[in-house]
């Protein structure tokens, strides 16, 4: 091989290298950080950090004061309790469960409130979040399942959220003597 050839492929190879290793190389995972509010052209942030802070230790940070004011004591306990409440759930018995025609409605009727964009169904996102929290050897609580969300924020449309918590009775939810479907520690 001539010398001429010798540097033409070295200068071709630590290039080549460089591209074909940033693409070899593990990406970070991608979970929720912020939640997003819509609420008409408003749009509101909230770290999942703050709630996860009130849901552990039960301290109200700055950022989550804002929200924090617009409810009433015991409504804060019970957001508090909803998102420190543990579900025990395996996560094939919930892979099965997400995929049968029932709770896919349910989740496409949910996917249209809390989604990876505003214009887009979150049906997809949800169910993952929710198997993969499922994974959780203690159980699993509102907040992981946030933290398996496959984008960096979460978008919530509160106009259609409180339309449904106002107006529309889940199937299995809108009794609360039933069965819970999943047994929380």
């Amino acid at each position: 091989m001539s010398r001429s050839c010798k540097v033409r492929l070295k200068s071709t190879f630590w290039p080549i290298l460089a591209i074909i290793s940033t693409f070899l190389l593990p990406k970070p995972a991608i979970s929720a950080e912020r939640i997003y509010l819509l609420y008409g052209p408003l749009k509101f942030s909230l770290s999942v950090e703050a709630l996860e802070t009130y849901a552990i230790e039960g301290k109200i940070t700055s950022e989550f004061a804002f929200y924090a004011k617009q409810f009433d004591e015991p409504t804060l306990l019970k957001l508090r309790q909803m998102l420190r409440k543990r579900y025990d759930l395996n996560p094939v018995t919930l892979y099965r469960f997400t995929h049968t025609p029932m709770v896919e409605e349910i989740l496409k009727r949910m996917g249209q409130i809390i989604s990876t964009h505003p214009s887009r169904n979150g049906f997809y996102a949800i169910r993952g979040a929710l198997i993969l929290a499922a994974t959780h050897q203690q159980g699993w609580t509102l907040i992981d399942v946030m933290r398996h969300f496959p984008t960096q924020g979460i978008s919530i449309k509160t106009e259609l959220a409180m339309e449904l918590l106002t107006t529309e009775e889940i199937p299995g939810c809108s009794n609360p003597s039933s069965p819970s479907l999943f047994e929380s520690k």
